[in-house]
């Protein structure tokens, strides 16, 4: 998958046609940023504290 930029218009293009074609009309390709897993950092926390005993 590739992202290309043309003044305020982005085209995201999977096929090596798509790519060549836009570039011929003016885009440019621009790094994609990797996706981030949410799972890892939520799971990185710090433990929460066990309650403290309540009297009754």
């Amino acid at each position: 998958m590739a992202r290309l930029v043309r003044l305020n218009e982005v085209q995201y293009v999977s096929e090596e046609y798509d790519i060549k074609r836009l570039q011929d009309e003016g885009f440019t390709i621009e790094e994609l940023e990797p996706v981030k897993d949410d799972k890892k950092q939520k799971s990185s926390g710090k433990k929460p504290d066990k309650e403290p005993d309540k009297e009754e």
